[in-house]
């Protein structure tokens, strides 16, 4: 199907990549992408000259993953299934899909953001070119999938990675927008659906936006309100064995913020801020279809 079948691979080597990098070079820790500095940042200071060594390294990930996973893709869903360049909109799972490349834009741009700051990218530049790389991702695929028989070129699904893109810019130029963080789940309890693949098995997916309710109360009440606790609002699916969607779920939890862990230092800050891109199994309710409370919800 979309880009969203590169991820998984992707989340593991860039992850690895990132901590391979040459930490003699890392710019100050304050410089470095943290989720709880919600003032535009001052990049007047001039920073090092960019550093060669890990852009490179930045673009041997992108390719080894990328060239790899492309010709996958190309053999379980282009190839042999070409036709004419159509459009197509997946009307049942509009949703699901729709809030999964939104999140995959953030979290793709996320790892590229990082990357280009480590190799002395001013902030704003890292948050424009990773912005620009994880929507191309989207436009690539959704290229590819308009010549596939049983795919289509989806405008609505290329506006919700262009809208992931911008959420990206916003939070940078909006810092109010880094209270509300796109995070994902997968339901492991459930079990795993071996008639689809890890991204298309729907029934096992949830999106959510996770509000920084201490940073959104009124101050006399804020301070009740402890600084790790988090609230999102989720999106789920009820889906048969081959991924179709039947309804959709609507869900309201707890969550956990990552910027509380006690650990200072760049490579925490990136994995901290890595960790607050997923959700955190603790207490909610499912309020549609029907109305359960869930002791852990994944």
């Amino acid at each position: 199907m979309k880009v969203y079948k590169i991820i998984k691979a992707e989340w593991i080597f860039l992850f690895c990549f990132f901590v391979s990098l040459n930490y003699s070079q890392k710019i100050d820790s304050a410089n470095v992408n943290d989720s709880l500095v919600f003032q535009k940042r001052n990049t007047a200071p001039l920073l090092p000259p960019v550093n060669k060594s890990n852009l490179i390294k930045l673009g041997i990930a992108s390719a080894v993953v990328g060239i790899p996973s492309t010709y996958k893709l190309n053999e379980n869903f282009w190839k042999g299934d070409r036709t004419n360049f159509h459009f197509s909109e997946n009307n049942s799972s509009f949703l699901i899909t729709s809030f999964s490349k939104f999140y995959s834009t953030n979290f793709i741009a996320h790892f590229y953001s990082a990357s280009l700051e480590y190799s002395n990218f001013d902030y704003e530049l890292a948050t424009i070119y990773s912005a620009i790389i994880a929507t191309g991702y989207g436009l690539i695929t959704e290229s590819f999938d308009g010549f596939t028989l049983n795919e289509g070129f989806n405008l609505s699904g290329l506006g919700f990675n262009l809208l992931g893109g911008a959420y990206v810019l916003g939070q940078y130029y909006i810092p109010t927008l880094k209270h509300f963080q796109p995070r994902f789940s997968f339901d492991l309890t459930a079990g795993t659906n071996n008639d689809v693949s890890f991204f298309s098995d729907y029934g096992n997916h949830k999106y959510w936006f996770a509000l920084r309710v201490k940073e959104l109360l009124p101050e006399k009440i804020s301070k009740f309100w402890p600084s790790f606790l988090m609230l999102s609002f989720g999106l789920g699916t009820n889906s048969d064995r081959f991924g179709n969607v039947i309804n959709n779920e609507y869900y309201i939890a707890f969550d956990f913020d990552a910027e509380a862990l006690p650990f200072q230092g760049s490579f925490w800050q990136f994995l901290k801020n890595t960790l607050n891109y997923f959700h955190f199994p603790l207490p909610g309710l499912r309020i549609s279809p029907d109305t359960k409370f869930i002791t852990f919800t994944f």
